[in-house]
């Protein structure tokens, strides 16, 4: 899990179930209701992607 500290982004955490090969985008709100905005800027994230696992290593990146 990744924690995205003071996000001004579409989601505050990141966590990755590699069994079930999930990738789950949260936000986090203190007190509903959720708003629609809220809801339709984490919708775009829905669908298929690529996922392409990068190594950076002193300012080169090498594909894992």
């Amino acid at each position: 899990m990744r924690r995205v500290a003071g996000s001004k982004g579409p989601f505050d955490l990141i966590a990755i179930h590699p069994e079930k090969r999930e990738i789950l985008l949260i936000q986090v709100k203190k007190r509903g209701p959720i708003r629609k905005t809220d809801r339709e800027k984490l919708a775009v994230f829905r669908g298929d992607y690529t996922v392409k696992p990068v190594l950076y290593v002193c300012g080169a990146i090498v594909e894992a």
